[in-house]
């Protein structure tokens, strides 16, 4: 999904039973069939590695602590910026 996409989704998200979101940014298109919410541990930092994630966003259930990950300090600072500018 585009970022716009998944924006677009929240409503519906946040009210489902089910309203999770895992995303990861990449550089470049990821194998169709590749699901890291699958993978745990190494395997899944590997897998990330791989394919060169530059950001990661767990957003579990509501009222649950959601998560936000980057390989790269300044990725993750502009990211925590934005979230705060819109917030």
């Amino acid at each position: 999904m585009s970022p716009q996409e998944v924006i677009q989704a929240g409503p519906e998200l946040d009210d489902s039973d089910q309203g999770w979101l895992y995303a990861w940014q990449v550089p470049t298109e990821p194998p169709r069939d590749l699901v890291l919410s699958h993978k745990e541990g190494r395997s899944r930092r590997a897998a990330m590695e791989g394919i060169g994630v530059t950001l990661l966003i767990d957003l579990p259930h509501r009222a649950e602590t959601a998560i936000l990950w980057s390989p790269d300090r300044h990725v993750l600072d502009a990211s925590l910026e934005r979230i705060r500018s819109n917030g």
